[in-house]
Formats: C-alpha cells, sequence, structure tokens
C-alpha cells in the first residue's frame, strides 16, 4: 500500500508499506508499533470511563493496524505532536498535544455530544397536526 502524508508546515511524504493477509485465525496479529491512547480530554460526556468502551475502542483502533508492516517511527517528545480533537456537539475545536513521547500512532479519544444535543424533544407547538408524535383528541361517542 502507498500512503501520502502531509505535515502541519505543508511538506508531504509518500511511503509504501506491505500489508499483511491472515490465512489462519489460531495465531492474532499484533500491531507492529506502538499504539498510546490518551483519555485526558474525555470530559464531554466520561463515555470512555467505562472499561469496556476502552476496550472495545482500543480493539477496534488495534484491529486496523494489525495488518500494516510497520516499523516504529522516530521518537516524537511529548507535547511536540499537535492535534485538534472536535468540541462539544462539533461547535469548535480542542488543541491538544501528546502527553507523553511515542514512536508509533498516538490516538485521542474523546465522547463528543451528549444525549441532549443529538435529541430535541417534540412538542405540540413544534409538531405540526397530524404528524407522528402529536396526540390527537378521541373521538367517537360521547
Amino acid at each position: 500500500m502507498r500512503l501520502t502524508t502531509r505535515d502541519a508546515g505543508g511538506a508531504t511524504y509518500e511511503q509504501s508499506m506491505p500489508i499483511f493477509v491472515q490465512q489462519d485465525e489460531k495465531t492474532a496479529l499484533q500491531p507492529s508499533l506502538p499504539i498510546a491512547f490518551d483519555y485526558r480530554h474525555d470530559s464531554v460526556t466520561g463515555s470512555f470511563g467505562d472499561a469496556g468502551v476502552r476496550t472495545a475502542a482500543e480493539e477496534a483502533v488495534k484491529d486496523w493496524f494489525r495488518f500494516f508492516d510497520m516499523e516504529p517511527f522516530d521518537t516524537v517528545a511529548a507535547g511536540a505532536q499537535p492535534n485538534h480533537l472536535p468540541g462539544d456537539d462539533w461547535q469548535h475545536t480542542v488543541d491538544v498535544t501528546n502527553a507523553s513521547a511515542c514512536t508509533g500512532m498516538y490516538v485521542h479519544f474523546r465522547g463528543i455530544q451528549t444525549t441532549a444535543s443529538t435529541r430535541r424533544r417534540r412538542t405540540a407547538r413544534s409538531t405540526p397536526a397530524g404528524a407522528p408524535g402529536r396526540r390527537r383528541a378521541p373521538s367517537g361517542p360521547s
């Protein structure tokens, strides 16, 4: 696979990497480069405070990298890798950096939407007559 990346200064880099194809699932592949997970910015929903959610999220990331044969990168010092995470409800960005030195992938996890932000209340005033969610007066003999 060929991959082209662009750094913050606009310079582009091209690299190629072999992809593993696993024929049997008896021996699980592991990512060939280190992956660091950072939950410091999960301050909106706290979703990743649940150990089961963390495990599922980390396994999903590892699944992706299990099939790339990559060497670890040069060490990136703590605080030297800027990134931008979405703010609550996608309204702004949160500027972050890596909390520790890393030689592989550094993954920030952040829950960004509360249930109130993805669900609007339907009221009689906002729901047209006859639309789902609007109650009609009972009909029939009184």
